[in-house]
């Protein structure tokens, strides 16, 4: 063996389910509107990867097999102009988060074992049913062609409760959320739902301006396609992504601090109850920039816009999960609006794709992240499972249609 591995990619060509997002905004009087939202973010919602590849185990195995995700977020919010040009929002968000990860772990934690039977697979399933946040925004208007504006978003962690279950080739071996987790003999320490899994949701700030070429003054109504014939803005943004060190998972622990790893035929195999995966995931900048241009008034409008985001995670923590490269964006749009030449009340479809460009990011060190091993003096192996070179690109496809009224 020469040290090299073959080149491992994700078997979903497609990222499904959408991220589908439903908001509703009524203005109470001319001074404030109330919204309701039901919102989902912008992110790969799964990925799969492949067991073997020609007949051997897949180099990424101990980092990710599968993942499949899903995080709902009903929304309320305002927006209130406190004096004349200064406007304020806030809202508040009831995250509900259900996630599942699949990845292998080393049964003997020893060198020149045979992965084909050393390895188990793990699957830890869990949800969070309140991950409670919210976002607070001001946006000031200095006169009928520039805008300034503020945004921060704060969120607790996800801190959700699961199960979980392993397997080898030969079938399932353990399960949390069955009755003795499914192995012979009766084990106590095996309780449904006792896995718990913390994942940080980082703190974010934008600000930004807003240069548009108005076609007159409106005291209360703002729509861009009606009362601008152009627009300029220009964001920059900020990401505690620190916050997202790692990715705890913590198993039902014994007296002795170690943590219960249900395998029938291993019967009292444990690993420490802590199991957690680095992430190294680091402060991020961005800048946005954007603009509209309507080729028709209050008919169709054209966009196109790009975005630079800096490098957010330590190559030692590399992960297939959540790449944290630096990556850039281009995007072009437009809306096309059904309405009389002279009424904001309007039906409109909206359209938009971006292709996002991803950095290449290698791991060359020897202090990676290494394997979970269930049995041995040490939890962790010797060696990284992350080196090697990660390479990502995303193609978004945005279709929306609203209602004013």
């Amino acid at each position: 063996m020469d040290g090299t591995f073959p080149k491992v990619c994700s078997t979903e060509a497609f990222a499904l389910p959408p991220n589908p997002v439903f908001a509703l905004a009524y203005r109470i009087s001319p001074k404030l509107t109330l919204g309701a939202a039901f919102l989902t973010p912008s992110h790969v919602a799964s990925s799969k990867w492949p067991e073997q590849v020609n007949g051997l185990p897949s180099p990424q195995r101990y980092m990710l097999l599968q993942r499949s995700s899903l995080f709902m977020m009903p929304t309320i919010g305002f927006g209130y102009e406190a004096v004349p040009g200064l406007r304020i929002g806030a809202s508040f968000t009831w995250g509900i988060a259900s996630m599942s990860y699949a990845f292998a772990a080393v049964v003997s934690n020893t060198t020149g074992a045979n992965p084909l039977a050393n390895d188990v697979r793990a699957q830890v399933d869990a949800t969070d049913i309140f991950v409670p946040g919210g976002t607070l925004g001001a946006i000031y208007s200095a006169g009928d062609v520039l805008d300034f504006g503020a945004w921060v978003k704060v969120s607790k962690p996800i801190q959700a409760s699961g199960d979980l279950k392993t397997q080898t080739s030969a079938g399932i071996l353990g399960d949390t959320g069955k009755p003795n987790c499914s192995t012979p003999g009766n084990v106590p320490e095996c309780k449904g739902g006792a896995v718990h899994v913390q994942i940080p949701v980082p703190l974010e700030l934008k600000i930004g301006a807003r240069l548009h070429g108005a076609v007159g003054h409106y005291a209360y109504l703002r729509d861009p396609m009606l009362t601008d014939k152009w627009d300029l803005e220009v964001n920059l943004t900020w990401a505690r992504n620190s916050d997202y060190d790692r990715m705890q998972i913590r198993l039902p622990p014994y007296d002795d601090g170690t943590g219960f790893l249900p395998l029938n035929g291993l019967m009292g195999a444990r690993i420490p109850a802590n199991a957690d995966m680095a992430r190294g995931y680091r402060d991020s900048l961005g800048v946005r920039v954007g603009g509209d241009v309507n080729v028709i008034p209050n008919k169709l409008a054209l966009r196109a816009g790009s975005f630079l985001e800096t490098d957010g995670q330590d190559t030692r923590y590399q992960s297939i999960d959540n790449i944290g490269s630096t990556r850039i964006g281009v995007a072009a749009g437009g809306t096309l609006r059904f309405a009389s030449s002279k009424t904001w009340r309007a039906f409109e479809l909206s359209f938009g794709y971006m292709h996002m460009f991803v950095l290449d990011r290698t791991n060359t060190t020897t202090t990676g992240n290494p394997a979970l091993a269930i049995t041995g003096a040490n939890s962790r192996t010797p060696w990284p499972v992350n080196a090697g070179t990660i390479t990502s690109s995303l193609d978004a496809i945005n279709l929306g249609l609203s209602v004013r009224f």
